[in-house]
């Protein structure tokens, strides 16, 4: 990249191309064309203006050069900082799905033009201050210019693109340079006048030259007022009148502190400059507030009393840039930080060890203009003493890596009178991001003192463009992923190299000969790069994708010696991405993995219903899975149990409008949106228990029971101003709190939709109407496939109240740490039969991924459930949201089921039938979870006190084609089948070893046609006194 100010000459031309900049007021002509031949070219630009010609790199992104070539900017375009000490010239990443790009410009300068092209069509905008333009590019290169109707420094280029920016080619930026060493601190503040305006007196500072104020009436003598709201030391102005005129305005310029007593700042009632564009200095030291404009004098008596723009100029912008930033120093007994805390009483250092040394880290770049340290003002009795220390100050521009001097005082120093000697400063001029004092001596007359430094001081204009709100995102698909890899050794999980923690690594075993690192992609993405960090030894390694994981293509191949940095790589579609590190396992240990990706937008082909307790429940589980389908244009609908009213009537109906609002924020239409309309009665543990869960105790009840809510009602209702509840939009009646007519609403909204994938809070979530959901869509799909066995959706079951407990999990969220991943909930692993790393890890767009979290999309729309928000629901707007998924293809159920002996009773919460074995809920009586959560003992197949020699049959109406059986024991350590046996209708036996004593799955391979399934226990431990099952699937 090729910078080109006024007359400096330029490099060699890679292409012909002319460029046009506009002036200050209006189209600026050049001396000249600029324009590159085969040979080094002129660059005739304004003094003030400068060129940042890219170089023409064809069909590759176009990149900074140097220090920061690896700054892509026309793919994607991150912080590049200072270029030569320079221009400031940065990007930032995707404000949603990749479609927009913002560059910022450098600080101080006003944006004429530039050049672009790209392979479709896109739209660039320019925003500056508070005008935009806008321009439409093609295909053929063509060159731009701005036309701002003021001079407001620029702030972004947006690029726009409908199929991503990675193809947009920008060319030649003309940058005008601003003086930022001075601020127009009267630019929108609040105006007055000393009678009526034909004209607004806003006119009179709204940034804007082409418009006026102007006096309501012929006349000298009326001024225009403006309040600073704040007192400045004004150092200049400008007057600007609608144009040049022969006879010039008189006028004079006053200043007050109070609104009322005003000083003369400039007397121009004699003014013979006819000039449109007037300005001075001013020299009083006072600080004022209110500036006042008298028109004493007319170009001629037609002429009302008025001006274009009045502009108030500061120099008091200069701020100290060091403190409170990052220090270091060679030794001593107090804190560097002392040195730039503000306060000149405490000091850094104090060490008696010369030379000593000082730094401090900007913590970004920054043009300063004056460095001032101030000593301690010590005395020897009444006599004063010179603080006459012999020190240096060096500055760096790379953060330290190199220094260059800015003041050397270490042989001689001026400051050698006691009465000027405390605060000593130097201008200068200077971009930099760290500063180094290394005081070599003391004072000559302060033969004990040892080395301190009290106060540190870097002056500079604090201009850097703050990052844009919600542009901070993080693209690196790889972070929060499960891995799996080719081995682990033990205690370095694979899992290790997505968490974002360097301290935790993977190490495959030592026989490993060809160790790898996959992950599954729950999308297609395109990916643009991909890096691993070792801990020590770097290892060479392939870079593999894939799209159905069977057919891999090897992207790159990289050497030891780049294998620790980034690798930028042509976007490529993938599923699947694979490490492969080839015979290196003996000392590969890899402490992260990374790989930014967009993601594709293939539409998923699905129907998606997300089941929701209560009203934001389906947004804290699945709003990123609601948001990326309706992006790329899936199904979803939303199913609603409770109405949230466990404070009443109103508090639901206020939570069915909060729903539709924040649904719909996220592109969820109100017509797909279904509340049922059942009550809350409670059931989040702790005060409460599972048996204050309405939908507990509906599950549990008979058929026919009637519930009713906290407030007394027994029947569904929504909201007659927003949406009515799902029975009533149905039958035109509102429906009685039974298990019956729930079950049944259940059903007939899923098999009148017939999602294809199902998302509903697990049966481990603490909240019990949430754990009784699941069992309630459980048995509703079963039933469905009763009637349609071809039906078989995919349950993606989710944590909200994880066993962790709310205040533990989620990690509430803050701007500082940025947007992480969810971690796994403490017990899950120990308590539930989930693994972390059988988790499905959804990436949500985007625009959820964004911080400040005020911005995030998600947690937008968390914000939306007003009575609900605060920072345990905001904790779940994170980078992923994640499920365990399971299907139905079982037949098991389709079964006739019979068994040696059952506890069956009438009473559902306790019925442990053999029918309870293929009622799809894996899982049974079990304890360990918090609030005395006795798991699910209704959910399995309990013989009445037999062990060895229980069984239980399936007999089918016809015979089916098994491949395989998988058994469930019951979760409750006590009881545990240590072997069996499966027996077929042709007496064949396969024999079963020992079930998972936690009730986990044992698969057990069949291949056989058969009739009848029979499972017999043939060994059971010595705790045993009822063996059963808590599931039975067969496939």
């Amino acid at each position: 990249m090729k910078f080109f100010h006024g007359n400096k000459r330029g490099g060699k031309a890679m292409k012909e191309r002319k460029l046009i900049a506009l002036g200050m007021a209006g189209m600026l002509s050049l001396s000249g064309l600029f324009t590159f031949s085969g040979i080094e070219a002129e660059a005739k630009l304004p003094d003030n203006q400068l060129v940042i010609d890219f170089e023409d790199l064809g069909t590759e992104a176009q990149s900074l050069t140097g220090k920061y070539q690896n700054c892509n900017f026309g793919n994607r375009g991150w912080n590049t900082g200072a270029v030569d000490g320079d221009v400031k010239l940065w990007a930032d990443s995707f404000t949603k799905d990749g479609q927009v790009n913002k560059i910022a410009i450098p600080y101080g300068k006003i944006f004429r033009g530039f050049s672009a092209k790209c392979s479709e069509s896109a739209t660039i905008k320019v925003v500056s201050g508070s005008e935009t333009n806008t321009f439409e590019i093609g295909a053929t290169e063509k060159e731009f210019t701005t036309d701002f109707r003021t001079n407001q420094m620029a702030v972004y280029l947006v690029i726009e693109c409908a199929k991503g920016t990675s193809d947009v080619k920008l060319d030649d930026l003309i940058l005008e340079e601003v003086d930022i060493s001075k601020l127009n601190v009267s630019q929108g503040k609040p105006t007055s006048t000393s009678g009526d305006s034909e004209r607004p007196a806003s006119n009179g500072n709204d940034g804007d030259e082409n418009t006026m104020w102007v006096n309501n009436g012929a006349g000298a003598d009326k001024w225009w007022q403006v309040d600073l709201q704040e007192a400045y030391t004004i150092s200049d102005y400008e007057l600007v009148f609608e144009k040049e005129e022969k006879n010039p305005w008189k006028y004079k310029i006053e200043a007050s502190a109070d609104g009322e007593n005003f000083d003369m700042l400039s007397d121009k009632t004699e003014n013979m400059d006819s000039a449109k564009v007037q300005t001075g200095e001013v020299s009083a030291e006072t600080k004022y507030r209110y500036v006042r404009v008298t028109i004493t004098g007319l170009p001629a008596e037609t002429y009302w009393a008025g001006f274009a723009e009045f502009k108030v100029y500061t120099k008091d912008i200069m701020s100290n840039v060091a403190q409170g930033k990052s220090t270091s120093q060679s030794g001593g007994y107090n804190s560097s930080d002392l040195a730039v805390d503000g306060d000149v009483t405490t000091f850094g250092g104090n060490t008696d060890t010369f030379p000593y040394w000082w730094t401090v880290d900007l913590g970004d770049t920054y043009n300063v203009k004056e460095v001032e340290i101030e000593w301690e003002d010590l005395k020897d009795g009444d006599t004063n003493i010179a603080e006459d220390w012999k020190y240096k100050i060096e500055y760096s521009a790379d953060g330290g890596s190199t220094w260059e001097e800015l003041v050397d005082y270490t042989s001689e120093t001026p400051y050698t009178d006691p009465e000027t000697s405390v605060v000593q400063n130097e201008a200068c001029d200077i971009e930099c991001n760290a500063f180094k004092v290394t005081i070599t001596d003391k004072p000559p007359k302060r033969p004990l003192a040892w080395a301190v430094l009290p106060e540190f001081r870097a002056f500079a204009a604090d201009t850097h463009i703050p990052e844009e709100e919600g542009q901070n995102i993080n693209i690196d698909i790889a972070y929060g992923q499960p891995v799996k890899a080719s081995s682990v050794a033990e205690g370095y999980k694979a899992s290790n190299v997505t968490d974002y923690d360097s301290a935790s690594t993977w190490k495959p075993v030592s026989e490993d000969d060809t160790a790898y690192l996959q992950i599954d992609l729950d999308r297609e993405y395109n990916i643009q790069n991909h890096k691993v960090e070792f801990t020590s030894a770097v290892s060479s390694y392939k870079f593999y994708v894939s799209m159905d994981n069977d057919t891999w293509t090897e992207v790159s191949d990289v050497s030891a010696d780049q294998a620790d940095k980034t690798v930028d790589i042509e976007e490529t579609t993938a599923k699947y991405v694979r490490f492969e590190f080839a015979g290196q396992s003996e000392d590969l240990e890899v402490k992260e993995i990374h790989f930014d990706g967009l993601d594709a937008g293939v539409p998923g082909e699905k129907k998606i219903l997300v089941l929701a307790p209560h009203e934001d429940d389906e947004m804290l589980m699945a709003g990123g899975v609601m948001n990326r389908a309706a992006e790329v244009g899936d199904e979803v609908k939303v199913l609603l149990a409770t109405n949230g009213d466990y404070n009443g009537k109103s508090t639901g109906e206020g939570r069915i409008v909060e729903t539709i609002n924040a649904l719909e924020a996220i592109g969820v239409e109100s017509e797909d949106i279904m509340f049922m309309g059942y009550a809350d009665t409670g059931g989040l543990g702790g005060a409460q228990t599972y048996q204050d869960s309405f939908l507990y105790k509906m599950y549990t009840a008979d058929d026919t029971q009637v519930f009713k809510s906290r407030w007394g009602n027994e029947y569904t209702y929504g909201n007659p101003n927003a949406k009515q509840d799902y029975h009533y939009e149905v039958t035109g009646e509102h429906a009685l709190y039974t298990r019956e007519k729930f079950l049944n609403d259940l059903e007939y909204a899923i098999s009148t939709y017939k999602p294809t994938d199902i998302y509903v809070p697990s049966r481990y979530d603490m909240h019990f109407d949430h754990a009784y959901f699941d069992l309630f869509a459980i048995e509703a799909i079963q039933n469905i496939q009763a009637e349609d066995p071809s039906y078989n959706p995919t349950l993606h079951e989710s944590i909200i109240h994880s066993c962790a407990g709310d205040s533990n999990w989620p990690i509430v969220n803050s701007d500082e740490k940025g947007i992480r991943a969810l971690n796994m909930p403490e017990g899950l692993e120990e308590l539930t039969m989930f693994h972390w790393d059988e988790r499905e890890n959804i990436n949500v767009p985007y625009a959820m991924r964004q911080v400040p979290f005020a911005f995030n999309l998600k947690d937008q729309a968390l914000r939306l459930y007003t009575s609900q928000y605060y920072d345990y629901i905001g904790s779940f707007a994170k980078v992923n949201e994640i499920f365990w998924s399971r299907d139905f293809s079982s037949f098991a159920k389709e079964a006739e089921i019979t068994a040696s002996s059952e506890c069956a009773n009438e009473d559902r919460k306790i019925d442990q039938s053999a029918v309870k074995a293929v009622d799809g809920v894996r899982d049974g009586a079990a304890e360990g979870l918090p609030y005395d959560h006795p798991r699910f003992p209704h959910a399995e197949w309990v013989s009445d006190k037999e062990t060895t020699g229980a069984w239980i049959n399936l007999e089918f109406d016809n015979e089916k084609e098994i491949k395989k059986v998988v058994l469930y024991d019951r979760p409750d350590m006590d009881n545990q089948i240590l072997e069996g046996k499966l027996i077929f209708d042709d007496n064949s036996e396969i024999i079963v070893g020992e079930l998972p004593n936690n009730g986990e799955p044992l698969e057990v391979q069949v291949d056989k046609s058969s009739k009848n399934v029979k499972f017999v226990v043939t060994k059971v431990s010595d705790s045993t006194e009822s063996v059963g099952l808590a599931e039975i699937e067969v496939y």
